[in-house]
């Protein structure tokens, strides 16, 4: 069944350009910055951590990992440059799932609102980000986006190729997670059954539940190693927040999809069931359908006699007021934290923010489709895009400690008249770093990577320890640097155990 855009097929020039330029702007975010920044705490930092270890072998994400860090490690001598080719693998993956998703889609959706849905995609303040990160989170994304839309089409079909693409995308996904990928494939297959006949498709998706457990049993589960694997309720919440662009369209199609289930229409069943089966298993595909379905009536809103209105005006009111007060508190942060240059960099990102949502609001009351899609856009686009080129730069200087600690460490050069209750720590001697601790953890790939890193508290003959900024007291004989691990200011030291 080919759907049929509600608006004017043609597309004009004007619009074409749009589409170029922002596709350009969410490319760029994408790549900016992945050679500098610093590994985040947390998954990124226990995979690529897993990666430079003999153990590599045991998660495939990893050692993929491993292999493209040897490339880095070969071309540059910066211990962040090491990283970088995982990261430009994790930004072609989600390239690569949004080119599936506007091939395969338009069938369902229709061209047009199958780019709506992707520029909201762009326009996310949150999924985006996974593309900048060296884990599997965007192999996750692009596993279970391409296992809904393979299977979607196996149901209506039952061509062979398509259950060969389900397999494929499913093996992926179960590579990334299986836990997650086995409770999306039961909730997709659940709620598929309300409209399709539950014999054809337990004869034909099949393998959503079994690769999952086969994975399981094979590669294990290594749920620490991507950021959806756990908490899950910061994910859900998160995926929530980066709809804030477009929220008012989000509310409106989730009121929408009601109206619509309750007729058992067959595209919001395909919605719902993404929707359905990213809520229950804390996954991407909960932010994907939030974004595919406010796309859906970003475009169904300029149709005559559109009776969800109000659900789209008044959450988009409420946001533009609660942008300008965060607005405030962003430019505050900015100033107390980096002074007058911090200031002027969250200027840039927040004005570009709130004018663009300002500009939606106006096109949204107006019935202008213009300023409605560019202020929705590029509101999340650009502030996204000047947070990674303006205002991340300042928060970098202060992040790097893990190298500029490791540097210091292996100094054996220290002037100990201008530290004078510093003392040098001996080379060879192993420093151990709580992996499960997210404010230090970030420094293990940068310890292993120069081979000073303990395994084992016990074997080790020093340990890294933080301790928040504010705490002024002296320790003797510590190795310290003042840094942030994401955001907060701390002290960062290498102590006797």
């Amino acid at each position: 069944m080919q759907v049929e855009d509600t608006a004017p097929p043609a597309i004009s020039s004007r619009y074409r350009f749009f589409l170029w330029m922002v596709s350009f702007f969410a490319v760029a975010a994408l790549f900016i910055g992945l050679d500098i920044a610093t590994v985040w705490p947390g998954a990124e930092a226990l995979n690529l951590d897993l990666a430079l270890s003999n153990e590599r072998g045991d998660y495939i994400p990893a050692f993929t990992d491993s292999l493209l860090t040897e490339v880095g490690a070969s071309l540059f001598e910066k211990a962040d440059l090491f990283f970088l080719f995982p990261r430009v693998l994790s930004a072609i993956i989600l390239i690569t799932t949004a080119v599936i998703y506007y091939r395969w889609g338009q069938k369902l959706f229709g061209k047009q609102t199958v780019q709506l849905q992707l520029l909201l995609f762009a326009a996310s303040l949150y999924l985006p980000l996974f593309g900048k990160i060296a884990t599997a989170d965007s192999l996750l994304i692009l596993g279970q986006v391409g296992s809904w839309l393979s299977l979607i089409y196996l149901i209506r079909s039952g061509r062979t190729n398509h259950q060969f693409y389900l397999g494929l995308f499913t093996l992926l996904s179960s590579i990334a997670d299986p836990v997650i990928t086995l409770e999306m494939g039961i909730i997709l297959i659940s709620v598929f059954t309300l409209r399709y006949d539950y014999k054809v498709i337990f004869r034909q998706a099949w393998m959503l539940p079994v690769i999952p457990l086969l994975a399981m049993v094979v590669h294990g589960w290594n749920k620490e190693l991507i950021y959806f694997g756990s908490g899950y309720l910061q994910n859900i919440l998160y995926c929530l927040l980066g709809t804030l662009p477009f929220i008012g369209f989000v509310i409106g199609g989730l009121r929408d999809l009601v109206f619509k289930l309750k007729r058992r229409e067959e595209l919001a069943i395909i919605l719902a069931a993404a929707l359905f089966a990213g809520l229950a298993s804390g996954s991407p595909l909960f932010g994907f359908a939030l974004c595919a379905i406010g796309g859906k009536q970003l475009q169904l809103y300029f149709t005559p006699n559109y009776p969800w209105n109000n659900w789209v005006r008044g959450p988009a009111i409420l946001h533009l007021i609660f942008a300008l007060i965060g607005s405030f508190l962003l430019l505050l942060g900015g100033f107390v934290t980096f002074r007058g240059d911090g200031y002027r960099a969250f200027l840039g990102m927040v004005a570009a923010y709130w004018i663009f949502s300002l500009f939606a609001i106006l096109g949204i009351y107006g019935m202008r489709r213009d300023f409605t899609i560019g202020g929705t856009v590029l509101s999340g686009v650009l502030a996204t895009l000047f947070f990674w080129v303006q205002v991340y730069p300042y928060f970098e200087t202060e992040r790097n400690w893990p190298e500029e600690l490791v540097e210091l460490y292996q100094d054996q050069d220290l002037d100990y008249q201008t530290r004078p209750a510093r003392r040098q720590v001996g080379r060879g001697s192993k420093v151990y770093v709580d992996r499960e601790d997210e404010l230090i953890n970030n420094a293990r790939p940068y310890f292993r990577r120069a081979e000073i890193l303990g395994e084992d508290v016990k074997t080790s003959a020093y340990s890294l320890s933080a301790r928040p900024g504010t705490d002024t007291t002296v320790v003797d004989d510590a190795l310290e640097l003042e840094g942030r691990s994401v955001g907060l200011l701390y002290r960062f030291m290498i102590t006797d155990k």
